[in-house]
């Protein structure tokens, strides 16, 4: 199993995750060990990654979180 399967097995699939504001940009940070793995100044651009990942996106801060997410449903 690599180091980036999770306890189902699967690689990164259904990996939950929070997007939130750091400085002046955004992070994606695994939950709950709150590691953060990608930073982008655009929020949204987060929001499709981890939607194309098949991540759970389980709190998001970002100042568009909102019409963000209605916009990916």
């Amino acid at each position: 199993m690599s180091k980036m399967a999770d306890s189902s097995g699967k690689n990164g699939a259904g990996r939950r995750v929070s997007i939130r504001r750091d400085d002046d940009d955004f992070v994606v940070a695994f939950q709950p060990e709150d590691f953060v793995i990608f930073r982008n100044q655009d929020a949204n651009a987060l929001r499709r990654v981890c939607n194309f990942l098949q991540w759970e996106i389980v709190a998001d801060t970002g100042s568009t979180a909102i019409s963000a997410n209605r916009a990916l449903s």
